[in-house]
């Protein structure tokens, strides 16, 4: 386990970090750029912004709410003025319980044709669930790809062998994902956002294990780095400063 800051990484990198309330990540594009994955939820604003201030030399390029949820938009007004986002994307803006007071911003609604590219080479693509506006996220380079689970759905294969990471935030329950699900999107590895539910964390853990998924668990004052190379990637976990 390492010690070191956060304000040292790979030029591409995505950490997963645990915040006060909600699930958050960010994506370091490059060596100048970074972008968010959510914003929690408003009690969780102190942690978050002490989060982005780790680079204060990198551009905020964009933010991404997985989902219309007040655990992933809370904050979204507000870091969005603080860090002069471009550009904002959301997974069902027609749903969404955050709203931002100035319309200037450029905000995209996902659907299930989008693929946008956030940089040269990382991308993200919505998978909208079957008769439903609501879908998952994947997070892309065509090397690495997160698959952000945010609803059930069936898939048709098409995803097999090309997930090396899944992500469950923390208001997913077990019986949400079915083991057949797991065994079609085929991960590598799994990050759990732990929740104070040791029921529900022993079920993800044993779901996951059945399907030989070297699973992680984010907890407080853990932070997950994935350093994302050309063909490999490398994972180790950062003790968080109290």
């Amino acid at each position: 386990m390492s010690s070191t800051t956060m304000s040292s990484v790979a030029e591409r990198e995505l950490i997963f970090t645990p915040i006060d309330s909600g699930d958050m990540a960010i994506l370091h594009l490059n060596d100048d750029e970074m972008f968010l994955i959510n914003t929690g939820d408003e009690k969780s604003l102190r942690s978050v912004e002490k989060t982005l201030n780790q680079w204060p030399d990198k551009k905020l390029k964009g933010i991404l709410i997985t989902s219309p949820k007040s655990e992933n938009c809370g904050n979204l007004e507000k870091v969005s003025k603080s860090w002069d986002v471009e550009h904002i994307y959301v997974s069902n803006e027609k749903e969404m319980v955050c709203s931002l007071s100035n319309k200037d911003y450029n905000v995209l609604s996902l659907n299930e044709q989008n693929v946008i590219a956030l940089s040269n080479d990382f991308y993200i693509k919505y998978i909208a669930k079957e008769n439903s506006e609501n879908g998952n996220i994947v997070l892309s380079n065509d090397v690495f790809s997160v698959y952000w689970y945010e609803t059930d759905q069936k898939l048709n294969g098409e995803l097999k062998g090309k997930i090396q990471l899944i992500y469950i935030p923390s208001y997913i329950s077990a019986n949400m994902i079915q083991q057949d699900e797991i065994n079609k999107i085929d991960p590598q590895m799994a990050i759990i956002n732990e929740k104070d539910d040791p029921r529900r964390n022993r079920q993800m853990h044993n779901l996951f294990q059945e399907s030989w998924v070297e699973t992680y668990f984010l907890k407080k004052f853990i932070a997950i780095h994935i350093s994302i190379y050309e063909g490999d990637y490398d994972v180790y976990l950062e003790r968080l400063n109290k």
